[in-house]
């Protein structure tokens, strides 16, 4: 095989080879376990800014509700008072005083009940907020240690995308500048492997016999011979 076309096919290869480690790049599955953690990561914080807003409505109703709760039983103890220091008389204020108090007192029951309530909410609130919070330690722990994976793995294929860059520099440089502009000219394309072996006279790219003109041609050692069914750049095998 020609020198030069033996160099062709090597850079051949070695594109071929870089373009794998980028797909592979490209495709990492870690990658895909890296937004599937990001998207739970953000599921759960939105869960925990939920149940922040659910708690904090929680005390301020908690608030309010003792707030009403003390002025009932102030106003329960005043007229208790007045009910039994017997400076009532009348009969009638005497029932309206005994009524407000069974109406206050029955409020405050309803308040202290409420009061339980929210009490109870907030706890159970409060222990699916912590929960929550160490299923977001576990995720980011995850996503930590797949973003370092990653990390790793794009930092050695880059080390091997520079070696392979250097074998491919080192390969063309005895490679004519023309036929190295139609080799990669017909990489742009998107052609694939462009360049191929011959071997008992058959294209190694589309498997057809070629003629005896281009048979004829490549035992001349000529270059820039290309198979007249499929278009590639052509060589003889060894």
């Amino acid at each position: 095989m020609d020198a030069q076309m033996k160099a062709l096919l090597e850079v051949q290869q070695l594109d071929m080879d870089m373009a794998k480690i980028e797909s592979m790049m490209r495709d990492l599955p870690v990658k895909r376990l890296i937004l599937a953690l990001k998207m739970r990561e953000k599921e759960i914080r939105q869960l925990l800014a939920e149940k922040e807003e659910c708690l904090r409505t929680n005390e301020l109703r908690s608030r309010r509700l003792n707030l009403d709760l003390a002025e009932s039983r102030s106003q329960l103890e005043l007229l208790k008072k007045k009910l039994y220091s017997g400076e009532l008389k009348n009969p009638k204020e005497l029932a309206q005083v005994e009524s407000r108090c069974e109406s206050l007192k029955q409020r405050a029951d309803a308040l202290e009940d409420e009061i339980l309530n929210l009490m109870l909410q907030a706890e159970e609130v409060a222990a699916e907020t912590k929960e929550h919070r160490g299923q977001l330690e576990e995720v980011q722990d995850e996503l930590q240690g797949c973003l370092a994976e990653l990390d790793r793995t794009v930092k050695r294929w880059r080390r091997e995308m520079r070696e392979l860059q250097r074998l491919r520099e080192k390969a063309q440089a005895s490679i004519p500048p023309s036929l190295l502009a139609t080799y990669e000219r017909m990489q742009a394309k998107g052609q694939g492997r462009v360049v191929v072996e011959v071997r008992n006279g058959i294209c190694g790219g589309c498997s057809v016999g070629l003629s005896p003109t281009q048979l004829g041609k490549l035992r001349k050692g000529g270059q820039g011979v290309f198979c007249e069914h499929c278009g590639r750049l052509l060589c003889l095998a060894d």
